[in-house]
């Protein structure tokens, strides 16, 4: 990923790094049995099926992100998969931000989905967007 932010060296590294772990970890969650049964059961519109990582960094305000996915028709099994992200804003409340990126993919476009460099950037995007104006770092490294 090469996209640079606005923000400190040590909270874009960080942030990058968060990133590409999150995608790893998208990338399992829906290769997951376990997940993909639970997927199954659902009826379109009826529920969504989750799954969160914990982020262990003092250097983000990024404490979880996470992945939702909900079935849109039956025939063909069609789902939309969105970003969640919990973060602390500059307020000191812990925020909690879903937001739907792609809908009507079968599972399997979904998993090619995920891998590909372009998911990375619109998680990246949505991080600096959601998360890093609501927090205030970027007011901090423009005043300095």
């Amino acid at each position: 990923m090469s996209k640079d932010i606005t923000i400190s060296n040590n909270i874009t590294v960080n942030l990058l790094k968060n990133v590409e772990n999150y995608a790893k970890f998208v990338s399992q969650v829906l290769h997951d049995e376990t997940f993909l049964v639970e997927l199954d059961k659902t009826l379109p519109f009826d529920k969504m099926v989750h799954a969160t990582m914990n982020i262990a960094s003092n250097h983000t305000p990024i404490k979880k992100m996470g992945v939702s996915v909900m079935r849109m028709d039956i025939e063909p099994p069609l789902y939309s998969i969105a970003i969640t992200l919990q973060f602390k804003g500059r307020d000191g409340v812990i925020h909690d931000h879903s937001v739907f990126i792609n809908a009507c993919k079968t599972i399997e476009e979904l998993q090619q989905l995920v891998t590909r460099e372009n998911f990375k950037q619109e998680v990246l995007s949505l991080c600096e967007e959601r998360v890093l104006e609501n927090s205030g770092l970027q007011e901090k490294t423009e005043k300095a």
